[in-house]
């Protein structure tokens, strides 16, 4: 039987009696939830990320003696610099996810180059929890990412992304997983007129000519009118597409950094592990049982320190876009060593002579406002930097790592700077930098306040919050393009590869 009028109204005024104290208490907790991982401030100075893949400390120490790289052994000079240790299998698209998540593979979901769920590449849809720049962005913070693994389709953040793709012509055709810029792929940048903003510049920077008078002719010499074996021809053939795609990231990201700084800024450039892999045995042609031809030697022995020295002058542009006490990390998922002493790889032939499966370490060097001073070395003769102690710590705060990847036996020195952290260190200690407080489901990492001055920035004690994930959109397959798959083979045709 149902109430009167009057009953009714009383009940429904004290349900809401009820009520609203209950939606307060959720309202507010709600709020307290999102105050507590708000900044309490703008960051004390912007960071600048450049993440470079497969750099090796064999190659990039006696390179720093020599003065062959000025912008990192003036960055050195002025922080700390030393190896960064990583995981085996280091596959590229697993750490460098790492990196940006501070979570294992088996928590972020990117367990390789190819997501069996799509049979192509892992997409940025297909990654669980959060990255750097989705936590940033939720704190009220501006990032720009350019160029960074596994960031496509572009994710919409206060900012700018630009985003990597490979295609599946692509994979086939040149053997490369490593991904590129394509200005018809939806999703390409985030916003999506940004594409048209950076387009001029990334056209210019990787034109036919540009690319052979900046990179080409720098790196292997001028080869127009020499031949070579065709197995020489697809290494060369193969580089090249990630050598276009450095150019077009570096590009965009000296456009949109001049533009846009934001509080956060990232960069990624994957040429240094590319031409590591297939022209190692032209600088170490020793350590292989197979007859060398001299000519390839004399051609591409110093190819790999060439293209270092590529990185090292885009380092030096980007750092002069910032401002005197910008946070500067530069660091590298795993570092390279010879391998396939006989040509083969399990028995099967191969056109490889290095890899890093085994996870030797990277490199990790930290400057700028609140980054401790190691002291480098300058040198008085006015040839650079060197190289001899290495900024390298006493006192416990890192472990050397000598032998580890870039050693003696593998045509290495047999000694190393001390190892400054890990792979999994390093979003805790960005998120750190950016006054954001600290997953505690980031587990295997840390904040790393050995590379910090506690008298620039006082002993600031490290926040944390249970995790930053919660709210995540769900994971999906990885996605495919049939835009870019046109797109690659065009502009095989327009540079004589395809017909």
């Amino acid at each position: 039987m149902n109430g009167s009028p009057e009953q009714s109204d009383r009940s429904r005024r004290g349900r809401g009696r009820v009520i609203w104290p209950v939606l307060s208490v959720i309202v507010f907790l709600a709020v307290a939830i999102v105050w507590s991982i708000q900044p309490a401030s703008r960051p004390e100075a912007p960071i600048l990320m450049v993440c470079v893949d497969g750099l090796e400390m064999s190659v990039l120490r006696p390179m720093l003696d020599r003065g062959e790289l000025p912008n990192l052994a003036r960055l050195a000079g002025r922080g700390v610099f030393g190896t960064l240790t990583t995981f085996a299998p280091a596959k590229s698209p697993v750490v460098w996810t790492t990196v940006a998540t501070g979570k294992e593979a088996r928590k972020h979901g990117i367990i390789d180059f190819i997501d069996e769920a799509s049979g192509g590449p892992f997409t940025s849809n297909a990654r669980r929890v959060k990255a750097l720049w989705n936590i940033a962005d939720d704190c009220g913070l501006s990032c720009n990412i350019i160029g960074y693994w596994n960031t496509w389709p572009a994710e919409e953040i206060d900012g700018r992304v630009v985003s990597q793709f490979s295609s599946k012509t692509q994979r086939q055709y040149q053997n490369m997983v490593k991904g590129s810029l394509f200005h018809d792929l939806d999703g390409a940048t985030w916003p999506p007129e940004c594409i048209d903003e950076i387009w001029p510049a990334v056209s210019e920077a990787t034109s036919s000519e540009r690319l052979l008078e900046r990179v080409s002719i720098p790196v292997f010499g001028d080869l127009r009118g020499r031949s070579f074996s065709a197995e020489v021809e697809d290494l060369v053939k193969s580089s090249f597409w990630s050598f276009e795609a450095d150019a077009g990231y570096h590009a965009a990201a000296c456009e949109l950094f001049e533009q846009n700084p934001a509080d956060l800024n990232i960069v990624y450039y994957g040429g240094p592990d590319v031409i590591a892999h297939r022209f190692w045995r032209y600088r170490q042609p020793d350590f292989y049982s197979y007859e060398i031809p001299e000519e390839e030697i004399a051609a591409f022995g110093a190819a790999i320190e060439k293209y270092y020295g590529l990185i090292d002058r885009m380092i030096g542009d980007l750092v002069g876009i910032f401002p005197d006490g910008t946070r500067i990390l530069v660091l590298s998922d795993h570092g390279m060593h010879p391998d396939f002493a006989d040509g083969t790889a399990s028995g099967t032939k191969t056109n490889l002579s290095a890899h890093h499966l085994d996870g030797p370490p990277g490199i990790l060097l930290a400057a700028g406002f609140g980054v401790r001073t190691d002291g480098f070395g300058v040198r008085t003769d006015g040839f650079g930097v060197r190289t001899d102690g290495f900024g390298v710590r006493t006192d416990g705060f890192g472990l050397p790592t000598a032998g580890a990847g870039g050693g003696a036996e593998r045509g290495g020195d047999s000694s190393e700077p001390a190892a400054l952290g890990s792979v999994y260190d390093i979003a805790p200690t960005v998120l750190y930098l950016l006054d954001i407080p600290v997953g505690r489901d980031m587990k295997l990492g840390k904040v790393l306040k050995n590379l910090l001055d506690p008298d620039q920035i006082g002993e600031r004690a490290i926040e944390f919050v249970d995790s930053h994930d919660e709210g995540f959109r769900p994971p999906t397959p990885s996605l495919s393009s049939d835009d870019a798959d046109r797109e690659f083979r065009e502009r095989m045709r327009k540079l004589g590869y395809l017909k």
